[in-house]
């Protein structure tokens, strides 16, 4: 995935979090905020309670793969905060619930 496609300062991630429209299941909560570019962008954020630097980073690429397959609506900024306990998911599991929570959004 572009790197255009990532939010990165923090002020802006502030501004998603401050709309608090969030959809939460045990395992993801996910925040959107309209934005006024042409596509959509998405922040990550794993606490250092899921692991070691390598378990983080790995599941950072599973999810940066999950959403480069994903069909996401333009226009909006999504900041996805991963739970410890996703740790025992694996890869399809993550993508069906992550899946579900981006549908429930009105995102997909």
């Amino acid at each position: 995935m572009k790197k255009r496609y990532r939010v990165k300062d923090n002020e802006t991630i502030k501004t998603i979090l401050k709309r608090r429209d969030a959809r939460k299941d045990g395992y993801f909560s996910i925040f959107k905020a309209p934005n006024t570019l042409p596509h959509f962008r998405y922040a990550l954020s794993v606490p250092k309670t899921f692991g070691s630097a390598v378990k983080r980073n790995r599941i950072k690429r599973q999810l940066r793969m999950i959403i480069a397959e994903m069909d996401v609506k333009q226009s909006y900024d999504i900041f996805i905060i991963v739970q410890a306990k996703t740790q025992t998911l694996d890869y399809w599991s993550m993508k069906t619930r992550l899946e579900t929570l981006l549908k429930k959004h009105k995102l997909i």
